[in-house]
């Protein structure tokens, strides 16, 4: 069951990849200025290309061109933001959430780029490329995209105890279905039938009677040597516990109008302790804050 609330709200599975790709995309220019810049690098790019030198130049520059990898299409400002606040709250909800996968340990796409080479050399831009190409793919697989603000909501309603009212409602199991046979039949058949284990296989026998098939037919296997189903019954609270685990692996994203930058806001858990008794006050009467004893001092 956990299981299927993590694949429905994308944490993991084939929604969580959808979201993920529509996650990675950039955003664009953030105004006139951005784009005209955009566009003037593009052009100066095109013009150096066409104004090479020489042959020999053009061959020399081919060999030691960059290749362009796959997180250069995404939106890494955005991606960076979101590890650095995943990985807060991943040291805020360390005891009461179970994380999926490795935990976000650095946000430096740098990481793995070795100072210099084996030659004492400085490392290319294909090798820092590849290494951040390294670095992107071990990150992407630890980000848990972020849901849009109604589904983030309804998430916050099933983990206070939403699942009790309406579509989320537990759906009561069916009861078995009633036997067509008589009474009579029904007795005579109670009593063990030596043809049936003479002419069938003994696991087509009891086959009413298995572990699968004892909630669809109703029966049960009352020898020794059956095999007794457990209770399967999930409570209103732990659908609550299990909603709130999923709702503090999720985060909502929102922009800033003015600046434009992204801020994320995860799932959390609000302590609802009880104020305590009178009679459990009678023990920190008489201290103070740090538990040092209150020395009553006598009054002129």
């Amino acid at each position: 069951m956990e299981s299927l609330i993590s694949k429905g709200f994308g944490r993991s599975g084939s929604r969580r990849r959808e979201l993920m790709a529509k996650f990675v995309i950039p955003q664009g220019p953030r105004d006139t200025g951005a784009l005209e810049e955009a566009l003037d690098s593009a052009d100066r790019g095109n013009k150096d290309a066409k104004d090479s030198a020489s042959p020999t130049q053009v061959s020399e520059e081919r060999g030691a061109k960059v290749k362009r990898k796959f997180f250069d299409k995404w939106d890494q400002t955005k991606l960076l933001r979101l590890l650095s606040s995943q990985r807060q709250q991943q040291k805020d909800t360390k005891g009461t959430a179970s994380w999926p996968g490795a935990l976000v340990k650095t946000i430096d796409p740098d990481q793995f780029i070795p100072k210099e080479t084996i030659w004492g050399k400085p490392p290319g831009e294909n090798l820092r490329q590849t290494k951040r190409a390294h670095w992107w793919r071990r990150s992407a697989e630890k980000i848990m995209p972020p849901l849009g603000r109604g589904e983030w909501e309804m998430l916050k309603q099933l983990s206070n105890g939403g699942q009790e009212r309406g579509e989320w409602k537990i759906p009561e199991r069916r009861t078995p279905a009633i036997p067509l046979t008589t009474s009579a039949e029904t007795g005579a058949q109670a009593s063990w039938n030596w043809e049936d284990y003479a002419l069938k296989p003994a696991a087509i026998v009891e086959k009413p009677k298995s572990l699968k098939q004892q909630r669809r037919t109703g029966q049960k296997d009352s020898s020794p040597y059956g095999v007794k189903d457990r209770d399967r019954k999930l409570s209103a609270r732990w659908f609550q516990r299990a909603y709130s685990r999923a709702w503090q692996l999720t985060p909502t994203m929102s922009q800033d109008p003015n600046t434009l930058k992204y801020s994320f806001t995860w799932g959390s858990v609000q302590s609802k302790l009880p104020p305590a008794a009178e009679h459990q006050l009678e023990i920190f009467r008489g201290v103070d804050q740090k538990g040092r004893k209150v020395r009553n001092t006598p009054s002129s």
